[in-house]
């Protein structure tokens, strides 16, 4: 199972929010992702900051306090 499968199986409880972290994801992947829902996909190496901030979106913060 992938990533995307997993978001399929996963919009029966829209409550759950998705990043994405591949290194194997490419322009046409990140934008299926991002259509089926995901609040971020990351490619790696991604940053500490870009992870935090995607996770703080998933979370519904604004990483702003």
């Amino acid at each position: 199972m992938d990533g995307l499968e997993l978001q399929r199986l996963a919009k029966i409880n829209k409550r759950v929010p998705i990043v994405f972290v591949t290194a194997h994801a490419n322009d046409i992947e990140e934008k299926r992702a991002m259509e089926g829902g995901a609040v971020a996909v990351l490619r790696k190496p991604a940053s500490e900051g870009l992870l935090v901030n995607a996770i703080e979106a998933a979370l519904g913060r604004s990483g702003t306090s």
